[in-house]
């Protein structure tokens, strides 16, 4: 499709160039609603994309997968900048990354010949699909067996607590999605062992994760705060983004952020919210070490994980 079809598609479908861009080659960083929009508008024009296409100048063994987890968002900040490095260091040597949700491991296993899972949760079938089919495969995120890359979440959440407990907060809440099975558990559950280490222990509060997790977390902690029962002076949240929420439920409600109330997220990758004190997941660390597990499993070599570091960086919310 050449520029000027581009920009007549963007157009008409009332979205950037960068929009259809990402929408052609498969790309996070926009909704399935508008990346279906932009797709039928293309029809209209006449021009459909192929991944096949692509696939065949470059052959399978030079294709990788990227299958989401269920409950992964193309649109997320997490997802979409992890997709953005990851395909740029696998462009550098000479293959293609094209994403696929959960539901189309089959369609992934058929035009791969390698894949990168996100979104990994307790009794993953699509680890057992990949093996059954012999496709290497890296996880992100920790799996009973196989190669697999992670932060060191448990890591990160003892030092979002050692930072709260540094600023005298000693009336946690711990807020975190609903999700069973979440990989992400494991921050929660650091946080909470630290605080049980210096004699202390937080409250729980559970958001859904469906729509903008930002705004289940402003609904779900406003309504804590006009509770007369709240007495928390701090918050340690599953991600930036509920964080986020909860920054501005504090803010509409009146409540003076940091002096009243402390609030630590996860990731640092919410942009926009600069301002927010975090727990940083380094992606160009995660990335590079999924390209070299990748390497190995394809090479069959002994099966080995790699645990990467997380540093707090405070900001205004401490």
């Amino acid at each position: 499709m050449n520029k000027n079809s581009i920009k007549q598609a963007a157009k008409m479908a009332g979205v950037s160039v960068a929009s259809v861009s990402r929408a052609l080659n498969g790309k996070p960083g926009i909704s399935d609603a508008t990346r279906q929009r932009i797709i039928e508008t293309c029809k209209q024009l006449g021009y459909q994309p192929s991944d096949a296409a692509r696939r065949l100048k470059i052959g399978k063994q030079s294709h990788i997968g990227l299958c989401l987890g269920v409950n992964d968002k193309q649109s997320s900040h997490y997802i979409s900048n992890f997709y953005d490095k990851l395909n740029q260091k696998l462009i550098d040597k000479g293959a293609i990354l094209s994403l696929y949700t959960a539901d189309k491991i089959d369609s992934l296993i058929k035009e791969s010949g390698a894949a990168v899972l996100t979104g990994i949760r307790e009794g993953d079938s699509r680890l057992n699909k990949l093996r059954d089919a012999n496709i290497p495969f890296v996880a992100v995120g920790k799996t009973p067996s196989g190669f697999w890359v992670c932060p060191d979440d448990e890591s990160g959440g003892r030092i979002a607590a050692e930072h709260l407990l540094e600023k005298d907060r000693k009336r946690c809440l711990v807020i975190e999605s609903v999700l069973d099975g979440k990989g992400t558990k494991s921050r929660s559950i650091g946080f909470q062992a630290r605080l049980q280490e210096a004699g202390l222990f937080s409250s729980n509060l559970f958001v859904q994760h469906d729509l903008a997790i930002e705004l289940n977390a402003y609904r779900k902690v406003m309504s804590a705060l006009n509770n007369e029962g709240f007495h928390f002076d701090a918050a340690f949240c599953e991600t930036d983004n509920i964080a986020y929420g909860v920054l501005l439920a504090c803010q509409d409600f009146g409540l003076r952020v940091p002096e009243d109330f402390s609030i630590v997220g996860f990731d640092d990758l919410l942009e926009g919210a600069g301002n927010i004190t975090t727990i940083k997941q380094d992606l160009d660390s995660i990335t590079n070490a999924v390209i070299e597990l990748l390497s190995e499993a394809r090479e069959q070599k002994p099966e080995r994980n790699i645990m990467i570091p997380v540093n707090l960086v405070a900001r205004g919310t401490t």
